[in-house]
């Protein structure tokens, strides 16, 4: 091979590398969509961003009518995007696609524009959502998964002590079913599983370990035809009822039983102020706790603080 055909060769060799080159990095730099790139179906190639714009915001409205499956365990709650405050955001839509062949390594977005070219790129659409529409929806929905937790409990059984397990409480979480379901429809899927915190109860059986039988008791007697009194009996009872108390702990009558108060359902009935009998808020609950206080001392507790009634009363 002559020196002068080897000089020819090599001009013609690097005219080539230099025109494939140059040509690559025109298409490169281009400014439409690659040749092939489709949202759901739509072809966006070789539109501007402005055109595409247009076209995704015609085509591809009737994708807001869409229904979405939001799934917790074996129960489905049904609504479209439109529904869940969803709109297309075509901007974000049309970059998207306009990034396809346009980001990551220089292999990378060869392959991808030739993975366009040969219909194998349909992305989704990218939608935006009105958090209260979406917020609303799931809070309707978390009223039919929100359970408490259940204390475990104990029961008298024939003369002994039996326990009753305790349950774990569900609840939905808001915020990260939120994000589940906006993912899932950005990634063009039409099923989206909702997110739940497990809440532990407070006293569960392994609490009881050690509980083999009653230490003391004490009852007193009360007039059932005075309902507005027996009323309040009854709400002290209920919040004291199944009461743990742990060795080394400290029990507050007035701590469980709460403020008495019309909102927390206590009635008007007789009381004593300044050893004068007079309608209050909450009367008869001390005689709950002068029923408690009794069953303590025969128990052996340590009594920390007690107030006494300013007169003498019937039941004790």
């Amino acid at each position: 091979m002559s020196l002068r055909f080897l000089r020819i060769l090599l001009v013609v060799v690097f005219t080539v590398i230099a025109l494939t080159l140059g040509i690559i990095t025109a298409f490169l730099t281009s400014d439409t969509i690659y040749h092939g790139v489709k949202v759901e179906g739509i072809n966006l190639g070789g539109q501007n961003r402005q055109e595409a714009e247009k076209l995704v915001a015609s085509a591809l409205r009737a994708n807001l009518n869409k229904k979405i499956s939001l799934i917790y365990k074996s129960q489905t709650w049904t609504s479209s995007i439109a529904e869940l405050g969803g709109k297309i955001d075509t901007r974000a839509t049309v970059q998207k696609a306009y990034d396809i062949g346009r980001k990551g390594s220089f292999v990378y977005r060869i392959g991808n524009i030739i993975r366009a070219w040969q219909g194998h790129i349909d992305i989704a659409p990218v939608y935006s959502f009105c958090e209260d529409n979406l917020r609303n929806k799931l809070r309707q929905i978390a009223r039919s998964i929100d359970q408490e937790p259940i204390n475990a409990w104990l029961v008298l059984d024939k003369g002994s002590i039996r326990a009753i397990p305790e349950k774990t409480g569900v609840k939905l979480d808001i915020n990260r079913s939120q994000k589940s379901v906006v993912e899932a429809i950005n990634n063009g899927h039409y099923t989206a599983e909702l997110v739940v915190e497990f809440i532990q109860p407070t006293i569960r059986t392994t609490d009881f370990a050690g509980i083999t039988g009653i230490l003391a008791s004490y009852s007193t007697k009360y007039k059932p035809w005075q309902r507005d009194r027996t009323h309040n009996l009854i709400l002290a009872a209920e919040a004291l009822n199944g009461t743990l108390l742990k060795p080394g702990e400290t029990f507050s009558y007035n701590k469980v039983v709460g403020p008495r108060k019309p909102s927390r359902g206590f009635r008007k009935a007789p009381i004593f102020v300044r050893g004068e009998v007079e309608q209050g808020l909450g009367g008869g609950v001390c005689q709950v706790s002068t029923t408690v206080y009794n069953a303590a001392l025969l128990a052996n507790m340590e009594i920390l603080s007690r107030a006494h009634h300013s007169r003498p009363v019937d039941y004790a």
